[in-house]
């Protein structure tokens, strides 16, 4: 019988970090993730398919969160559920739910005509064994259910062979215009960050990882999705080790212009990163063990010297940094989570949550 295979893919530490620093201690009081349908300036993507239905004028979509989960993870409940609601009174018009959604740190996102997903196919779930046709496949969802498939990012071929073209994490541009894919893996030659028409899928962007801004680094590496700018035309990206971000990158998509940004060497994977205004929170001396036991060992450690912890943004253009909070808590992440470009929430080991305005 053959057994799944583990596909390394840069999130892979986000979810680590998610499920060790934050995922049990952050409970939001409103647990959805909601966007809103479009506004009379906005646009959307022409839709190829006969009444495909997509958010109106005083619509908005949301899904319930996993219990427990932080908000700025965005991880749906499972089985997944996507309700449009009337903005003006949250009333639910109408709901669908989505089988085979795939158990992963980043597995749904929510836009005004669509909501896409990744759909983990040919397993039995409930004993954990890969059939023959297993695979992974990213899906669109229209807002009355109706679903077509976009990509198959890996699965076993008719000969029994598993393909691994892409990993399982993807982000669509705000205008549906665009979809970002890992394609390979470390030490693969084709490995790279590919950005696609998401029409045609053909290939509009490639940053081959041999020619992504690592060459003077001199560690292993691995090539990470960050956001799209909510105007979609930058990708940021990250070059990641371990749970660190080692670099920031930025991809113009209407120049096809990349530039590269170095933050502080304590800028964890999972820091959320203000897209509008390169603005990245590090916690200075942080580190993350990875082991419940030794994270401990080293909070009492650090306890014992009266090291705690302390909150700075960081400009990336600027190379500036701001001052934002301090705790005498060792090795404290402070849960951050952007609410706008320029409200900065974060959490105090009390359980405060705190917010911090960007001045300027």
């Amino acid at each position: 019988m053959k057994n799944i295979p583990i596909i390394i893919a840069p999130f892979t530490v986000l979810l680590i970090l998610g499920g060790v620093i934050v995922w049990n201690e952050y409970n939001s009081p409103f647990p959805s993730l909601t966007i809103e349908g479009p506004t009379p300036e906005a646009s959307s993507t022409p839709v190829q398919i006969a009444d495909w239905r997509c958010l109106e004028e005083g619509e908005y979509a949301d899904y319930p969160l996993a219990e427990g989960a932080a908000p700025e993870l965005k991880l749906p409940g499972f089985p997944v559920e996507v309700f449009v609601r009337s903005r003006s009174t949250r009333e639910i018009l109408s709901s669908f739910k989505i089988d085979d959604v795939r158990e992963n740190i980043h597995p749904i996102e929510i836009h005004p005509c669509g909501a896409y997903v990744i759909k983990e196919l040919g397993s039995e779930r409930d004993k954990g064994n890969p059939l023959p046709n297993y695979r992974n496949e990213i899906w669109e969802y229209d807002y009355i259910g109706q679903a077509k498939k976009i990509v198959v990012l890996n699965g076993y071929d008719t000969h029994g062979v598993f393909k691994n073209d892409y990993s399982t994490d993807f982000r669509v541009s705000p205008n549906e215009k665009y979809i970002v894919l890992i394609r390979g893996y470390g030490g693969k030659d084709d490995y790279a960050l590919v950005i696609k028409d998401l029409d045609t899928l053909e290939d509009v962007y490639v940053l081959p990882y041999k020619e992504a801004p690592t060459q003077d680094i001199g560690i292993q590496t691995t090539l990470a999705m960050r956001e799209w700018s909510t105007d979609g035309r930058y990708f940021w990206g990250s070059i990641d080790e371990t749970a660190y971000t080692i670099r920031l990158f930025r991809i113009d998509m209407q120049t096809k212009k990349i530039d590269a940004y170095d933050p502080p060497g304590t800028v964890m994977v999972a820091s959320p990163l203000n897209t509008a205004r390169g603005l990245i929170p590090y916690i200075p001396g942080h580190e993350f063990l990875g082991i419940d036991v030794f994270m401990e060992e080293e909070k009492e450690a650090r306890r014992a010297k009266g090291v705690g912890s302390e909150l700075y943004l960081y400009n990336v253009f600027t190379k500036k940094s701001f001052f934002v909070d301090k705790t005498d808590e060792p090795l404290w992440y402070f849960r951050m989570r952007w609410l706008s470009d320029i409200e900065l929430q974060y959490e105090m080991p009390d359980g405060t949550k705190k917010m911090y305005e960007v001045k300027g």
